[in-house]
């Protein structure tokens, strides 16, 4: 099984992306994309994609969807994962999409233009995924409640593990 892992986060500061990457690679052959400071690089199925503009990371991560036509299942990590999701979803036509809402914002509670466009694709990810992961079960019943009738969704809290020098 092949997924192609698309987050808008750099996974050496989120440490909700490193456990969903843990799990999804201990079962299934993962080509992640994530985002960098530094310039572009590919460490063996792992891009890392400079994140100077969202337009640009949209780009890049078509580009380096394209060349993984083979895979099984899209992973969109976050909100702003969900524009080239869709788009390669479109393209690459995969058995399903999976989508991690998070906290999953909705557009009466945000004020921004940016916010509210980031929500309608957030909708648009949500509608189409068979499957939608959120942070706690408070999210998930407000989940079932604003989009009725969706694809599975599934728990999956935060959690830290502290450790004292």
């Amino acid at each position: 099984m092949k997924i192609l892992f698309i987050s808008a986060a750099n996974k050496n500061f989120d440490g909700r992306t490193r456990a969903l990457l843990d799990v999804l690679n201990s079962f299934a052959d993962v080509v992640d994309i994530t985002t960098t400071q530094e310039s572009d690089f590919v460490n063996n199925n792992s891009y890392y994609v400079n994140y100077k503009s969202y337009k640009e990371f949209i780009r890049k991560t078509v580009e380096i969807g394209k060349e993984h036509r083979d895979v099984d299942f899209i992973f969109a990590d976050n909100r702003k994962a969900t524009v080239p999701a869709l788009k390669l979803n479109k393209l690459l036509k995969p058995k399903a999409v999976i989508y991690d809402a998070r906290e999953l914002y909705l557009q009466r509670e945000t004020h921004g233009f940016a916010s509210k466009v980031g929500c309608f694709f957030e909708s648009r990810m949500i509608a189409k995924a068979a499957l939608t992961i959120c942070a706690n079960e408070e999210r998930k019943q407000v989940m079932e409640k604003e989009y009725g009738k969706i694809g599975a969704i599934l728990v999956f809290e935060n959690f830290r593990k502290l450790s004292y020098s």
